[in-house]
C-alpha cells in the first residue's frame, strides 16, 4: 500500500483516499473480535504476544484470527474494486 505524501499528485491523493474508506468498510465487515485484532496488530502494531495478553486468549489463536481476518480483507478488497470498474 503506497501512502499519499508530500509533492504526491490529486489522482494519487484520491486513491489513497478510496483505499483507505475501502479498509474501513472491510474491517468493519469482520466479526469484532478480528477487526479488533486486525487493528491491534495492523494499526496498533502491536505483536501477536501482546494481542493475545490484551484479549485473554492464545497467541495460536491470534495468529489463525489474524490469518483468516487477512484473506477475507483481500477477498472483500478485490470484489470492491471489481463493483467500481
Amino acid at each position: 500500500m503506497s501512502y499519499a505524501g508530500k509533492g504526491s499528485s490529486p489522482e494519487a491523493d484520491i486513491s489513497n483516499r478510496e483505499l483507505g474508506n475501502w479498509l474501513r468498510l472491510a474491517i468493519s465487515e469482520l466479526p469484532s473480535r478480528a477487526a479488533e485484532m486486525f487493528t491491534l496488530r495492523f494499526l496498533e502494531e502491536l505483536g501477536n504476544r501482546e494481542i493475545a495478553a490484551l484479549m485473554g486468549t492464545s497467541q495460536a489463536v491470534v495468529a489463525v484470527t489474524l490469518h483468516h481476518a487477512r484473506s477475507k480483507l483481500k477477498k472483500r478488497l478485490r470484489e470492491l474494486e471489481q463493483e467500481k470498474q
